[in-house]
């Protein structure tokens, strides 16, 4: 067990820093351990700990704290096993501290050996005091400076900590290092103007450093302070080094700079530069980009605050950036870590705690801190700023305005929000995209599946990624949003469970991400942890609607927050204001889109979370009842405009919403059957666009759960006859849009009747029925015009048109055809538009009209369509290209089977046939290996690479 009292109080064991209560508790283990291994009687502490007003109870309260310490420093001693650390003595107590445990004792240990080499090897005696000196991290005892009983000792041990600095100092002066510590030594000079020994270091490195004259102004500057403050002429010691400056006395001839090859390693790799930056004990994971960003950031700005959400890295990044900037700051680069603090008024006294600033009376603290600062040129970190955030605004801006040459980077949950800050979001750890399925050589560019693979690892040294795990890692790391901590978490449980079974367990990841290294702070052992710092820090209303947002799934704009969110104790007028403040606050990402407005989102962690807060303040069902409501009501108004202007325009509408939807539907599946049925029948075009097996699933549950005779059941019928004719699963196909037809007559819906008249039409073409679907669609073409269905109209004719093509020629089927073209680009309807392209290029090959096809099949091909008529016009242009580039053909037939199956579709039998004679002459001419091969390289190509790919020429 360690004990630090060189800086804020800390106990180390195993690895991990513990956690030691609150404020008086804290002051009790320092109160002992400055009498470490001594019996300290109880009345003796009560005074330490009260002074002269003690409570009445203060005996019982005392009690108390021993024994909360006792569980603190103890927390794995088994029940009525005896006490180790924390003794009960006769009168009072002890505590136990080993040899070397204690860092005071260890310091003045190392303090004495320097000392004791000075005179005899000055690398030795500058290796020993450096290592003392590294010791501390601040102030002794900056958190219980306050007390009584603590002063005596802490000037005591700042005492011995300045005369290491000096004699430090001595043996580097006599190694010839005199260049090296002038600036340390004008900042000591500053600091402490009346220690002579300092200030004649000074005189003599100078005047070795050929600055005679600045020697010089040093003795004099130095006498003018003595002469005002004490009456006093400088010591005869002090005297002497001036004239023997003044003489250039050859006993101040400098020795010969000791090379860094015979330096102790410790000295000689000890940097000229002053930092409390704390090593890495593991290694950093990507962010070459970030760090370069922050860097840059800092050379323009003087605040740069570091924003993110809990566990994402601010910190780290923070120290990697501030690590590669030492050499910029002559003065230091110094991390006042914020995250112990409870209260805002302490904010100042931790800076000036690490900066080895005290406060002078009658000048406060904030104060002398900043005329301390003032001529300084240094860069201060200011970590983990979100629940201090009103002080730490405070107290930079307050800094920036009076210390010119001060830069200050901040790590915080929200933009302190101040003027001139530049505010930065810390990215997620890179991820290969959703769906993206790389290779395995390529997933180490990914930082994220990096950091996972690295973790694991030191946990289970053989862990490597492979066939077997890489899909599993990939997902786990998506799932996780990228967060490193939550992905170092996930990697520790590998030494007990595979990455397949961590992403199994992945739904309840509160519970099962909680093996944080021990060494870790508190707040981030656990992910729960982690959020929970963050969510204690949010005010009542915020904390509302934060638990509300976990209503939507995949993101929301700001009305839909609004209609959904609000009621009597949450107005809608309100939720801009809360929304914002969560962006602040690293709780909800902000992301413009392209159509100019803004969604929003939560990482799935922090979704999580909000969903277990949202059951339990027993909201849940009815706001998933109201979201449900809301999608209803949108995809009920986008199928109304769609079904009477024909346009398609506002289908990305619903595709931005695309996993709201699924979340409403499957809370509906139980709740609100019949209006389940509604919603998903309303989506039959977001359906079409790529999802048919998704929607023929949702639609076939719907109608099993209902028999009633309403309008959505007529809709929802319809629907899903279409979707089964896309698969061409004609039978099924047939038997639902027969049933819609009979339902639409018999409550005289004549929207229905008419849809599903022009669907079975289509359905018969694809069967080879010529006449059923002439009969069909000869019927439905009057049925759109009668309701002035003018989108309708364009697609039984673009139907009517095909099959009298197909039945007769092209000659009496392409008028029609043209016509219905027509009326799909008057309304609006690019995936009509683009099946009448289609029909019309087949049939045009078939009448030997070959640079007229092309043309129809590359103009479907630039309206970028929906869904999977996206490979019609890919097997069309390989027909017509089989012959003069045979692997350029197959290529393109294989990216058409590729676009099929990722969008759901099939090929009608009809054109089945002509695609097998086409790869039957690729074959011919390219021999079956070179052509299979030439087709799996189409099959390999994205809908949008395949495009492109056809496009070309």
């Amino acid at each position: 067990m360690e004990f630090r009292l060189l800086g804020p109080l800390e106990v180390w064991h195993g690895g991990r820093q513990l956690a030691l209560g609150g404020a008086k508790q804290r002051a009790l283990l320092a109160a002992l351990l400055l009498r470490a291994n001594q019996v300290v009687p109880a009345d003796r502490l009560i005074d330490d700990l009260w002074g002269d007003q003690p409570p009445g109870t203060a005996a019982n309260v005392l009690q108390g704290y021993v024994a909360g310490l006792r569980k603190a420093l103890e927390p794995g001693r088994a029940r009525g096993a005896g006490h180790e650390v924390l003794l009960t003595r006769p009168g009072g107590y002890l505590v136990r501290v080993g040899d070397d445990a204690l860092d005071i004792q260890r310091f003045e240990r190392l303090a004495e050996h320097g000392r004791e080499a000075l005179a005899v090897d000055p690398v030795i005696a500058s290796a020993r005091l450096r290592e003392g000196l590294a010791l501390w991290r601040g102030p002794v005892l900056a958190d219980v400076a306050d007390e009584a009983f603590a002063q005596s000792e802490i000037r005591r041990v700042e005492e011995c900590r300045v005369q290491a600095l000096e004699d430090r100092l001595e043996a580097d002066l006599a190694m010839g290092r005199h260049t090296d510590v002038i600036p340390e030594l004008e900042a000591l000079v500053t600091e402490h103007p009346l220690r002579e020994r300092l200030r004649g270091q000074l005189m003599l490195a100078l005047y070795r450093a050929d600055r005679q004259a600045e020697a010089c102004d040093v003795y004099h500057r130095g006498r003018a302070i003595l002469n005002e403050e004490l009456g006093m002429a400088p010591s005869p010691a002090l005297q002497q080094l001036l004239t023997a400056i003044l003489n250039q006395d050859a006993s101040l001839t400098p020795p010969l700079r000791v090379p860094s090859s015979e330096l102790d390693p410790q000295v000689a790799s000890t940097p000229p530069v002053l930092h409390n930056l704390p090593a890495e004990v593991t290694s950093f994971v990507g962010r070459e980009r970030e760090l370069k960003e922050v860097e840059h950031l800092l050379t323009g700005a003087r605040l740069v605050t570091l924003t993110g959400a809990g566990g994402s890295g601010k910190t780290r990044l923070g120290l990697r950036a501030t690590a590669h900037l030492l050499l910029d700051y002559p003065d230091g680069v110094w991390v006042v870590e914020l995250a112990p603090l409870a209260e805002q008024a302490l904010v100042p006294q931790a800076v000036a705690a690490v900066l080895g600033i005290r406060e002078q009376p009658p000048a406060t603290i904030n104060d002398t801190l900043l005329e301390w600062l003032r001529p300084k040129r240094l860069l201060i970190l200011l970590d983990n700023c979100e629940h201090l955030i009103g002080s730490c605004a405070e107290l930079a801006y307050r800094m920036l305005l009076g210390c010119p040459q001060l830069r200050i980077l901040a790590t915080s949950r929200e933009p302190l929000n101040i003027d001139g800050e530049v505010a930065w979001r810390v990215p997620v750890l890179s991820l290969p995209e959703a769906g993206a399925t790389p290779a395995i050589d390529t997933l180490g560019r990914y930082a994220a599946i990096r950091l996972f693979v690295e973790r694991a690892a030191a946990g289970v040294p053989s862990f490597a990624l492979c066939a077997d795990n890489a899909a599993a890692v990939t997902l786990l790391c998506r799932r996780l949003d990228g967060i490193p901590l939550a992905i170092e978490l996930a990697a520790a449980r590998v030494r007990a469970i595979s990455p397949e079974e961590i992403l199994d367990r992945l739904d309840n990841r509160f519970r099962l991400l909680t093996a944080g290294t021990r060494s870790a702070v508190a707040r981030q052992q656990t992910l729960r942890a982690t959020v929970d710092w963050s969510h204690e820090l949010l005010d009542p209303d915020e904390r509302t609607l934060f638990r509300r947002l976990a209503v939507f799934v995949g993101g929301w704009r700001l009305d839909q927050a609004e209609g959904i969110c609000a009621d009597e104790a949450l107005p809608a007028n309100a939720i801009l204001e809360l929304l914002a403040r969560l962006v602040d606050k690293s709780l909800v990402l902000a992301e413009p889109n392209v159509a100019g407005s803004t969604r929003y989102r939560m990482l799935e962690t922090l979704r999580d979370y909000a969903s277990e807060r949202l059951r339990a303040a027993g909201e849940e069902m009815g706001l998933r009842g109201r979201h449900f409501r809301w999608f209803l009501d949108l995809t009920e108004t986008v199928y109304d405009q769609r079904m009477a202007t024909g346009s398609d325009a506002r289908l990305t509408v619903l595709e931005a919403d695309h996993d709201n939807l699924r979340a409403a539907l499957g809370w509906s599946r139980d709740a609100d059957p019949q209006g389940a049925l509604a919603l998903a029948g309303a989506l039959y075009d977001l359906w079409l666009a790529g999802n048919v097996v998704e929607g023929r699933r949702w639609l076939a549950d719907m109608l099993a759960q209902t028999s009633d005779g309403s309008r959505a059941r007529a809709r929802g019928l319809i629907a899903a006859g279409q979707l089964a004719m896309i698969q061409q699963s004609h039978g099924e196909s047939r038997e639902l849009l027969e049933a819609g037809l009979d339902l639409a007559v018999g409550q005289g819906n004549p929207v229905m009747e008419s849809w599903a008249r022009t669907t079975l039409g289509l359905l018969a073409w694809m069967s080879e029925d010529l006449a059923g679907a002439r009969t069909h669609l000869e019927r439905s073409v009057p049925l759109h015009e009668a309701l002035g269905d003018r989108f309708g109209t364009a697609r039984s004719l673009i139907y009517l048109g095909l099959t009298t093509c197909f039945a007769a020629s092209l000659d009496q089927g392409r008028p029609g055809l043209e016509r219905g073209l027509d009326l799909a680009r008057q309304v609006g309807d690019t995936w009509g538009e683009g099946l009448g392209l289609i029909f019309l290029g087949i049939a045009e090959i078939d009448a030997g009209e070959r640079a007229a096809a092309e043309s129809r099949f590359r103009a479907a091909l630039a309206m970028r369509m929906l869904g999977p008529i996206l490979a019609g016009p890919l097997d069309g242009l390989a027909e017509l290209t089989c012959d003069k580039d045979p692997e350029r053909a197959m290529r393109l037939s294989g990216a058409a089977d590729s676009v099929r199956l990722r969008k759901g579709g099939v090929r009608p039998a009809i054109l089945v046939r002509r695609v097998k004679a086409v790869r039957a002459r690729i074959e011919q001419r390219l021999g079956p290996a070179a052509a299979e091969r030439a087709r799996e390289e189409g099959r390999q190509m994205t809908a949008e690479e395949a495009v492109a790919y056809a496009l070309k020429r």
